[in-house]
């Protein structure tokens, strides 16, 4: 009887817990760790339409007003392995050369097309971190290479 109880009573409770807790934390890591720009871009396949955690350096800040009066805001992002555009709707808070973190849906540049940039973020949420000097991104960056979009 203590062999089933130890199996099936309090034991069978602890491995639920136990999984349960592995779980969250597996989604709590893959949420919560940023990836880098060069892995996105590098495996675009992989990560297109997939929900993305990027943090870098703003650069060629650009805003405009979409075809239905939505304004938005469209931006290199960098993190010395890589560059993407980001597209935010609205303003952004901060200026080239802060430092910010970026969620939302990467799309690669087989799934965006037509006059797009190659890869692209469309951000849920953008936050700013920082303010650096442009001396300080390139810096930072330590490969001082301008933008692949030349905005």
């Amino acid at each position: 009887m203590s062999l089933s109880k130890g199996l099936w009573g309090t034991g069978w409770r602890r491995g639920l817990a136990i999984a349960s807790t592995v779980i969250a934390l597996l989604t709590w890591c893959n949420r919560h760790f940023d990836h880098r720009i060069g892995t996105v871009v590098a495996d675009a396949r992989r990560y297109d339409g997939k929900t993305v955690k990027l943090s870098g350096f703003v650069a060629n800040v650009a805003s405009g007003v979409g075809k239905r009066g939505t304004r938005y805001t469209v931006f290199d992002l960098g993190d010395g392995s890589g560059w993407l555009t980001v597209a935010v709707q609205g303003g952004l808070a901060c200026g080239e050369g802060s430092r910010v973190s970026v969620e939302g849906r990467f799309f690669s540049a087989e799934h965006v097309g037509g006059n797009e940039p190659d890869n692209q973020v469309d951000a849920d949420w953008v936050t700013c971190q920082e303010g650096l000097t442009p001396s300080e991104v390139l810096q930072r960056l330590r490969d001082g290479r301008q933008s692949p979009t030349g905005r």
